[in-house]
């Protein structure tokens, strides 16, 4: 499951049965995410060890 979080609440989730691959990632950023952010608002995105 891929989703977004802001102000405290989860928006844009998105599942997948299997790995979260580039295409995948991808898909959602650009079908579920981006389409739901309104202006203002900024995208962080981390890259912890956790996630590999």
């Amino acid at each position: 499951m891929i989703a977004a979080r802001c102000d405290g609440k989860i928006f844009a989730p998105f599942t997948v049965e299997g790995a979260c691959n580039r295409l995948v990632f991808e898909t959602w950023l650009e079908h579920c995410l981006i389409p739901l952010l309104t202006p203002g608002k900024t995208l962080v995105m981390d890259n912890a060890a956790f996630h590999k």
